[in-house]
């Protein structure tokens, strides 16, 4: 049984720091992630708590942005506790997120079980798929694409960009 939210997962270049330093050192930059969820979308600035928008008028905005996108039906699922634990969630410094990528990567990995505790973009809209029924462990956006092209493979995810 599927739910009637479908979900779309877009991966962006902002062509900031975080994307150029990710690409030095993975070869992956589009790095910030934002969730279509039904008819609103949960974007996770920095310094601001994540929030739902209007989908209409947040692909305004990130749609020049957008490098990959993935559509899923998901599995059956609580789509109040999705919009709920979408809300409110502000992004760590980029210091913390640079002195802690390596150990989620290498987790990422498999090459160990330890990932300390963070708040990114990518680890926020993780969750969010995790809730919604969907085998997503990753905490990095490299990971994460990753993950995703499994279940595309699968038949679970459609890539669509």
């Amino acid at each position: 049984m599927t739910s009637s939210m479908l979900i779309r997962v877009d991966f962006m270049d902002l062509k900031d720091p975080l994307g150029l330093l990710s690409d030095m050192l993975t070869g992956f930059r589009p790095i910030h992630i934002g969730m279509r969820y039904g008819d609103h979308y949960l974007s996770v600035p920095r310094n601001e708590p994540s929030s739902w928008r209007p989908y209409d008028v947040a692909h305004k905005i990130v749609s020049s942005k957008i490098v990959h996108s993935f559509e899923i039906d998901p599995p059956y699922h609580d789509p109040k506790l999705v919009a709920l634990m979408g809300e409110g969630w502000i992004v760590d410094s980029g210091f913390r997120m640079f002195l802690t990528e390596w150990l989620h990567v290498g987790a990422d990995l498999g090459m160990w079980s330890y990932k300390p505790d963070r708040v990114t973009c990518v680890g926020t809209i993780s969750r969010q798929l995790r809730l919604a029924g969907l085998p997503i462990y990753s905490t990095t956006s490299c990971g994460l694409y990753k993950e995703l092209m499994s279940l595309r493979d699968a038949g679970l995810a459609t890539k669509t960009k």
